[in-house]
This record gives C-alpha cells, sequence and structure tokens, in this order.
C-alpha cells in the first residue's frame, strides 16, 4: 500500500508538470465557450466560416473596440495566434497579467496614420521600428513565448528578445485579442482568426 501511494504520488507530481495545451480553430460556428467578451463597443459583425472567426469593427468615436480573453490561465506561455488583417484600425494580440490585470507582452498591427508592427513588454515598445504595411492581406503567425526571464514575441518574419522586468517574473497569463477603429481610419478594421495555441506549465 506504501509504494502504491508513493507511486501516486510520484504520477501527480508528474502530471502538474506536463504542458498545458490550448487549441482554438472555431470550429463551431456559435462557440467562443474558451473566451470571455471583455469589451464591445460600437459596430461590429462576427462572422463564422469552417475553422475562421471574422470580426468586422466600423470606424467610431469613441473608437469601437471588441476584445476577447481566454477563461484558461497559463504560466511560462508559449503562445501562437493566426490571423489575416484586410482592412484598417488595430489588432493587438498577447498576455494579460492575472496579477496586475493588464496586458504584460503583446504585439500590435496598425494602419493609416499608425502604420507600424508594434512589439511590447511592459513600459519598453519598438513602436514605427517595423511597418505595418508588408504584413496587411496576408496570414501571419503572431508567437509570444515566455521562458523564464526571457520572452520572444515574433510576427512576419520580425523578432524581439526582451528580458522579463523582475516585478512581472512568476506571473500567470490570459491570452487576449484586442480589435479596434476609430473614427479617423479610411475603413472598417476587418480581420479573420483561424487558430490560437498555447503551450504551457500548468
Amino acid at each position: 500500500m506504501k509504494r502504491l501511494f508513493a507511486g501516486l504520488l510520484v504520477w501527480s507530481f508528474w502530471a502538474t508538470l506536463q504542458a498545458q495545451i490550448f487549441n482554438e480553430r472555431f470550429a463551431n460556428t456559435t462557440d467562443l465557450s474558451n473566451w470571455v467578451k471583455v469589451s464591445d463597443l460600437g459596430q461590429r459583425r462576427l462572422t463564422h466560416t469552417p475553422s475562421n472567426l471574422r470580426i468586422q469593427l466600423q470606424p467610431a468615436d469613441p473608437p469601437s473596440e471588441y476584445l476577447l480573453r481566454t477563461k484558461t490561465v497559463f504560466r511560462n506561455s508559449d503562445m501562437t495566434m493566426e490571423l489575416r488583417h484586410d482592412g484598417f484600425g488595430r489588432v493587438t494580440v498577447g498576455l494579460w497579467s492575472v496579477r496586475k490585470g493588464r496586458p504584460f507582452a503583446w504585439i500590435a498591427l496598425d494602419t493609416d496614420d499608425t502604420d507600424y508592427l508594434n512589439f511590447g513588454v511592459g513600459n519598453a515598445f519598438t513602436e514605427w521600428k517595423y511597418s505595418g504595411t508588408p504584413h496587411m492581406k496576408k496570414w501571419i503567425k503572431f508567437r509570444i513565448r515566455v521562458a523564464g526571464e526571457k520572452i520572444v514575441l515574433s510576427a512576419g518574419g520580425k523578432k524581439e528578445v526582451q528580458v522579463v522586468p523582475p516585478q512581472e517574473r512568476g506571473d500567470t497569463y490570459f491570452v487576449f485579442l484586442s480589435l479596434t477603429c476609430a473614427k479617423w481610419k479610411s475603413g472598417e478594421n476587418d480581420t479573420t482568426v483561424r487558430r490560437v495555441q498555447v503551450k504551457s506549465q500548468r
């Protein structure tokens, strides 16, 4: 009995160290049950096609906004999101700090007056270092990987490696997707997402 009990303890400890896998392919035309809608402002339209979620936001003042985050919490996350931005306005994907209740790391793709692919961690941003135009109207992968004291952000062949601030280490995260469209944009924000995958230590 003691040997069996010890074996169960070892198995339980081993199981807690296994990778937690989150896969969202939007296969069900009405199912967003893995997500929490945090914000829904302005006029928007959701369209489901097989394995795709298309989100369209109209320009508005104040800006239209549609913000989703996962219900699942992740630690030491490796997140990949595939999307296509065919319109105007900003699309931001990233990790939302559970402890601090705000974005921790993100990648933003914007158009028009803010033509950039912006990588951000905490208070550090790349801003206009990379243009957003080459990454429009095509499928690209956004990836954010937290590995101890470092974080790697990549999209469209661009990559940034940054140090996780000491006060941010050991946190857990939601994955989030945010779309906005301000009044001065040339047209609607038209973005399609087809896959979100997260690998995480439990």
